[in-house]
């Protein structure tokens, strides 16, 4: 057995890294010792090794973290036996780890695009070669800030335009909901801190595939989503995070106007809601929304990335 320090050495990998990912994944998780610190087995050790130079040929952490030593060493082999390690960026250091470079862009904007043209012709097997094309490329949980958001925008976009009509919208909707919700019956077999969040939207502004997607990434870092659904009254809202003795509530909502019944709905949950109890929102929400909602005591989150952090933040203290 090897601890994090021994790790961290053979590996490259900071123990701050390692530490965030074991919290985040499933497939990197150390034992403890008798005296409750990280031991990492000989087996996982090798594993990490193989992580590290995939990492450094350019490949996501989120595609390879959860792969088999035996597939990781395979996607090694293919890359050639020195692997083909990514240009350095500005000052020669390599880009960061998930921020895609110029290629992978233009790819993205290709699968979204093909996604959006799938859609527009009610081509249920063309969305969901896009779907799993991106999946693949992107990997599960930056699926929604870089596939499904991005294609329902643009659907809405070309309707606005004249190019389509409200069928499209449902149709986009209703076919990246079950993609999404595919997502959420590997749920239970994350390994939960005893921590929930509650999830729900306000009446009249339903985010269905941001509670959802949101669900998915609270799963990812051991807390316990408790999604309740859309057109939720803030007072219902309210008593069910206190029913459930929940440790976070998270609103989402999609709108393009300053709308004061939001406001209003989403500071009611605050103000009801004991201190200790953090309350996030996210969705699209103009610019002037966000601020006035901060300033009533509520915490904006900017992608799915931002709420993993803000979880694990919150996990953190509240040990």
């Amino acid at each position: 057995m090897y601890p994090i320090s021994v790790v961290a050495q053979k590996t490259g990998l900071t123990p701050e890294v390692l530490r965030a990912w074991e919290r985040r994944y499933n497939g990197v998780r150390p034992t403890r010792d008798g005296s409750g610190r990280r031991v990492y087995s000989r087996a996982l050790l090798d594993r990490l090794v193989l992580i590290s130079r995939l990492l450094r040929a350019g490949y996501r952490v989120g595609d390879i973290v959860e792969l088999s030593a035996a597939k990781l060493t395979d996607m090694l082999e293919e890359l050639g036996p020195a692997g083909q390690v990514v240009p350095t960026g500005p000052e020669g250091r390599a880009p960061a780890l998930g921020t895609p470079q110029p290629m992978q862009v233009i790819r993205e904007r290709d699968l979204v695009e093909d996604a959006v043209a799938a859609v527009m012709a009610l081509d249920t097997g063309g969305l969901r070669r896009a779907a799993d094309a991106a999946l693949t490329a992107q990997g599960r949980l930056d699926l929604a800030d870089r596939f499904v958001f991005p294609v329902m925008r643009r659907v809405k976009d070309r309707v606005t335009d004249g190019d389509g009509s409200a069928v499209h919208v449902a149709f986009a909707r209703a076919q990246l909901r079950i993609l999404v919700s595919g997502f959420l019956l590997g749920i239970s077999s994350y390994p939960t801190q005893g921590r929930r969040v509650v999830i729900a939207t306000p009446e009249g502004h339903p985010s269905d595939l941001g509670a959802l997607a949101s669900a998915v990434h609270a799963a990812a870092v051991g807390w316990d989503p408790l999604i309740l659904g859309s057109d939720i009254p803030s007072d219902a809202i309210v008593a069910a995070a206190t029913d459930v003795r929940a440790h976070a509530v998270l609103l989402t909502c999609v709108t393009h106007q300053y709308d004061m019944a939001v406001y209003r709905a989403f500071s009611a949950v605050r103000e009801h809601l004991p201190a200790t109890v953090p309350v996030y929102f996210g969705g699209r929400l103009p610019e002037t929304l966000v601020r006035d909602l901060a300033d009533a005591g509520l915490s904006p989150l900017d992608n799915m990335d931002h709420l993993r952090t803000a979880l694990e933040r919150e996990a953190a203290l509240q040990n």
